[in-house]
């Protein structure tokens, strides 16, 4: 670009100066004929009349005429050139301008990336990190999506073959929920009371802070199928059992609702989650409900 608008300038003082010497040329022939005529004229002038004198006398406001002439044509001349490079100052501006926004844009990209991706890596190493009395890593989660699961019904407990730390809910099948109502009744009860008090220690910290980035990404300045691109980045990395725990977490008050449900719903967290696993079908019609009536609560 630099280099076209120079080749513009050169071009443009090339053009100058032909037309310099062009009226300079102009300007001589001028000068030059009216010295001709002026001495063709001299030796007749003393017995010339009055009259005849004046009339050639007044040959020389022509040629005043004529200068001032070509001097107002050279201050058009400078007029047009000036504004033949006020017009390239506004490219170049211009342009500084949007590479300085595209450079901005790249830094700030750069900035997000850093940013984020020592989130990713912070949160691979809580999961690392998790531990109960008697499992520690992914183990933990294993086994607190085989305990959810369990208390959902006696029948999934059954399904389980007592392989669970916590007793089940219900002993009875006619205690299973038949509405999203009544399994958020009995979803309230158990989640905080059981579910919870055994394993919050040890979630706490996990769901806090992949709530945050994806926080991150909502709060962020990127367009909104960038942060569509990078909260699926975090989505590939979740396993279907913490899909399973995020979906009951973002049902409850005070730990995953509202916020978390909104960004959920905004990023489809659960997009890939098997639901199969949810049953009774009430606690799935709880989360669809939930998803479909959550309203934005950072605005």
């Amino acid at each position: 670009m630099k280099n076209k608008e120079q080749n513009s300038s050169d071009a443009l003082s090339k053009k100058q100066v032909i037309a310099i010497v062009i009226t300079a040329i102009v300007i001589l022939i001028l000068w030059l004929l009216n010295l001709i005529v002026l001495i063709k004229h001299h030796s007749n002038a003393a017995n010339s009349p009055i009259g005849d004198r004046g009339t050639f006398g007044d040959m020389f406001g022509a040629v005043n005429s004529l200068f001032s002439g070509l001097a107002f044509g050279g201050i058009i001349w400078t007029i047009l050139l000036q504004r033949n490079e006020l017009k390239l100052q506004r490219e170049e501006s211009k342009q500084s301008r949007d590479e300085a926004i595209e450079q901005n844009k790249t830094l700030r990209l750069q900035r997000f990336e850093n940013t984020f991706f020592n989130m990713l890596t912070l949160q691979n190493e809580i999961v690392k990190s998790l531990q109960t009395p008697r499992f520690t890593g992914r183990l933990v989660i294993s086994q607190a999506q085989k305990d959810l699961f369990a208390f959902l019904s006696i029948e999934n407990y059954n399904k389980l073959n007592g392989l669970t730390n916590l007793a089940p809910r219900t002993n009875s099948l006619s205690d299973t929920p038949q509405n999203h109502s009544s399994a958020r009744a009995m979803l309230d009860n158990f989640y905080h009371k059981k579910f919870y008090d055994y394993y919050g220690n040890s979630f706490n910290h996990y769901f806090r802070h992949l709530y945050h980035i994806f926080k991150f990404i909502y709060f962020s300045k990127l367009e909104r199928n960038e942060k569509k691109f990078y909260a699926g980045l975090i989505r590939a990395q979740l396993s279907q059992e913490e899909l399973y725990l995020i979906s009951f977490n973002i049902l409850m008050e005070d730990y995953g609702k509202p916020n978390f449900l909104f960004l959920t719903k905004e990023y489809d967290i659960l997009q890939n989650f098997d639901w199969t696993d949810v049953n009774p079908i009430a606690f799935k019609e709880l989360i669809e409900y939930e998803l479909i009536n959550v309203s934005n609560p950072f605005t």
